[in-house]
């Protein structure tokens, strides 16, 4: 079975038909992590008097006397947030209207002020004190996708992501792909000193002038845009790349808006240091790329350079090398993604992701393809009676073949035939399967977090036990619970094995017929119960199942989830007792994690 066919039974879990109600109990328990922010620094060039500057970089971790602690000269910030947005460009995480454009924010002066946090994709007036020496001022923040909120109506407080490096493009050149009258716009500067007509701010001439980064304009022109740069760029996960414990990929759709072939240069960089009461990070996100309908995978290692023509749209898929994150369960790793267009617009986001456990409740299916016996050849004396063994009285093996001669590939069967298999992991990586499980609120349980697993109903709370959902496979022998055991951790590259056996007298055992005489294992007289062996046969059943090292390639390249939350591999089945060879069979497997509870309930 190839490792393609082993993909194609992550499409066939019956979780399906209890996805609802498992949804509804897991409401507490996600799978991935609240976004946390992954740090960029940008520089604001600024002079006495008013500047006007535009944040790329998401900066509420903390505040603005935080921020500006160690720059003396900075007096007052302005937020320029008008309350005539236009409706279609309605954001629901806009301030709360105050009957204001404006918002102010004093230093050192909390009840004069309106706000005291520096959120992205605003335009801010910064006040600097008067004689002071021209300077930067840093802020450390999440980078974001860029947002212009454009107006119809009257003159907007806008910053552009064009290269903070060399000199920048001209209004007339960047802005011509927004359809914008670019020729009949007002433009204005700020650059420093007393607030001035003509002066500060200053008008800017379109055809000649040049946009800095970080720096913010006036720009008073009729018309509607979503424009922010020739490269139109639409997230899948919003305005970063926050991956948490379980999420694996993200899509990008980057889109040519202008005249001319763009070149776009995707890399991954090093964020800044972690700012003081923030979570340290163990290292970098390790990226892997997939353009458009492409069946592999790229790491992002160095620079990925795409081109789009005039017009054209490709999509961009980022994807988390979950096998190469470092650290331990519940460490950090975080980077920045740089989307660079023609040396002249510069985006970057935000990405983080965290180790994730294997500790939960996984559920999926095994499809057996093969099935053979091992044939045994046993020693015998000169009449024809097998040897036994004098220290263990089994019978003494001369040869032991897989069929046919050693093979390790057995014989293929007509038609595959599936098994479906729950198996739950503890914190500890220990792995026990299970014939049957459920999920649901459990007595006894805190209030706060009540859902559980157990495999007694009896542990489920009556007041809601209809919500509860039971899983249960036909192929185990009821209340199967069977330790799996290991080299290492449950996860990639590693092989578990354990057993299960049924007794002779076991009602579920083939053997046993209630009403067959010669079934039932008791003697003649029907008084006294026999051993085993006598009518019907104790059944061992060895089963092993060998992780995949690597990800199962389909059409799209990596599974996504795969190695978190899906996980595929090879099965094999040794059992005994029901022929007098040892019968084997095997296949592969798959399986979906479904809960994150580490526990297995026994008493409430």
């Amino acid at each position: 079975m190839t490792s393609a066919s082993s993909a194609s039974r992550f499409s066939n879990f019956y979780p399906i038909e209890f996805v609802k109600r498992l949804l509804q109990l897991l409401v507490a328990i996600s799978l991935s992590s609240s976004a946390r922010a992954e740090w960029r620094t940008e520089q604001y060039p600024v002079k006495a008097g008013w500047n006007a500057i535009y944040s790329f970089v998401d900066a509420t971790h903390t505040t603005l006397d935080e921020i500006f602690l160690g720059s003396p000269d900075v007096e007052q910030i302005w937020r320029w947030q008008p309350e005539g947005n236009d409706a279609r460009l309605f954001d629901e995480n806009s301030p709360v209207p105050t009957g204001r454009e404006w918002a102010v924010w004093i230093k050192g002066d909390a009840d004069g002020s309106d706000f005291n946090r520096f959120e992205a994709n605003y335009g801010y007036l910064v006040r600097m004190k008067d004689g002071a020496s021209d300077q930067t001022l840093s802020v450390v923040g999440k980078p974001t996708l860029p947002e212009i909120r454009w107006r119809s109506d009257r003159a907007h407080l806008v910053g552009f992501p064009v290269n903070g490096t060399g000199t920048g493009p001209r209004f007339r050149d960047y802005l011509k792909p927004s359809g914008l009258p670019i020729s009949e716009a007002e433009i204005f500067s700020y650059n420093g000193g007393a607030i001035s007509p003509g002066t500060n701010p200053r008008v800017v001439n379109p055809s000649v002038g040049t946009i800095e980064r970080n720096k913010a304009y006036w720009i008073n022109l009729s018309g509607f845009s979503r424009f922010v740069g020739p490269l139109d760029i639409a997230s899948q996960s919003g305005s970063d790349l926050n991956f948490g414990e379980a999420g694996q990929t993200s899509s990008l759709l980057l889109s040519n808006l202008g005249e001319e072939v763009m070149t776009v240069s995707v890399s991954s960089e090093s964020p800044s240091s972690t700012p003081s009461g923030q979570p340290t990070l163990v290292g970098e996100v390790p990226l892997l790329t997939r353009l458009g309908s492409e069946a592999t995978n790229t790491p992002l290692s160095g620079p990925r350079v795409i081109s789009l023509a005039p017009g054209e749209k490709k999509r961009l898929t980022v994807i988390v090398d979950r096998q190469s994150l470092g650290g331990t369960v519940g460490q950090r790793s975080g980077s920045v993604l740089r989307i660079t267009v023609d040396g002249v617009q510069d985006v970057f986001l935000s990405v983080s992701a965290e180790k994730t456990s294997m500790a939960g409740l996984w559920v999926g299916e095994i499809e057996v393809d093969q099935v053979g016996s091992i044939v045994k050849r046993y020693r015998r004396d000169e009449d024809g009676n097998t040897i036994l063994d004098p220290d263990t009285g089994a019978p003494e093996v001369i040869e032991d073949l897989t069929t046919p001669q050693a093979a390790t590939t057995l014989p293929k069967v007509q038609r595959p035939y599936p098994l479906k298999v729950i198996m739950h992991v503890d914190a500890t990586g220990k792995a026990t399967l299970l014939s049957h499980v459920y999920l649901g609120v459990l007595s006894g349980l805190p209030v706060s977090d009540p859902v559980g697993l157990t495999m007694d109903e009896s542990l489920l709370d009556p007041a809601d036990i209809d919500q509860a959902v039971r899983l249960s496979v036909a192929h185990l022998p009821l209340d199967t619970k069977a330790l799996l055991t290991s080299s290492g951790s449950f996860g990639p590259a590693q092989s578990f094995s354990g057993g299960v056996s049924t007794p002779h007298d076991d009602p579920t055992n083939p053997f046993v017929h209630t009403y067959h005489p010669d079934h039932d294992n008791l003697g003649p007289r029907f008084k006294e119960s026999l051993g085993a062996g006598k009518e019907s046969f104790t059944i061992a059943r060895g089963l092993t199942f060998t992780f995949d090292a690597q990800s199962p390639a389909d059409a799209a390249g990596t599974l996504p989830g795969w190695g978190t939350t899906l996980l595929s591999g090879t099965y094999r089945e040794d059992v005994d007792g029901v022929f007098k060879d040892t019968l084997r069979s095997q296949g592969v497997f798959a399986l979906k994690k479904v809960s994150s509870i580490e526990s297995l309930s026994v008493t409430p």
